[in-house]
């Protein structure tokens, strides 16, 4: 049982820090997100982008420190919400070139968009009903101090931040030539 646990850790807090990043980049720049809600139909300013992104920030911080079936819960209903945005955007073919996920243009919503947000759901509510922990107590179980598990789940962030940030505008070049 502890193995199955500690095998979430690390996707549970990959994910964690994703949603974070994202929260953060939306408070920094909230326009392109207000533009994409907009676009779908979602009455948003700036305002209330930025208190949603402080709760993505909120909830990622929530998952790291206390890794429990609440946190977990919270972050599985975050990315399940990002899901149905993402396949209403998808509906809406065409109206929008920014999904608005790390407040930057450009990274207009894709199929690989359905992917890593329903991974992440997946991963979340799996870690409802078996809840990882806190991030610290993780890394004690750790070899080396946890330092490749940091660098392994960093890993992860990144490639799930070039599949939905990078990868889109990558593909919408190749497409253009």
């Amino acid at each position: 049982m502890v193995g199955a646990v500690l095998l979430l850790q690390g996707p549970v807090t990959a994910f964690a820090v994703l949603l974070g990043i994202g929260g953060a980049a939306k408070i920094r720049r909230p326009a392109s997100t207000v533009r994409a809600a907009r676009a779908l139909g979602i009455s948003a300013g700036s305002a209330t982008i930025r208190l949603l992104a402080a709760g993505e920030v909120a909830i990622g911080c929530f998952v790291i420190l206390s890794g429990n079936s609440l946190a977990s819960l919270l972050l599985a209903l975050s990315y399940l919400g990002f899901t149905g945005v993402v396949i209403l955007a998808k509906a809406k073919v065409g109206s929008l070139s920014s999904c608005g996920c790390f407040g930057a243009p450009d990274t207009p919503p894709t199929a690989t968009h359905l992917v890593v947000t329903v991974a992440a759901s997946a991963v979340a509510l799996l870690s409802v009903v078996r809840p990882a922990g806190p991030l610290l107590t993780a890394l004690r179980d750790q070899p080396l101090a946890g330092i490749p598990f940091l660098f392994l789940t960093g890993c992860c962030v990144w490639f799930a931040y070039a599949a939905l940030a990078i990868l889109p505008r990558t593909s919408a070049l190749v497409r253009s030539r």
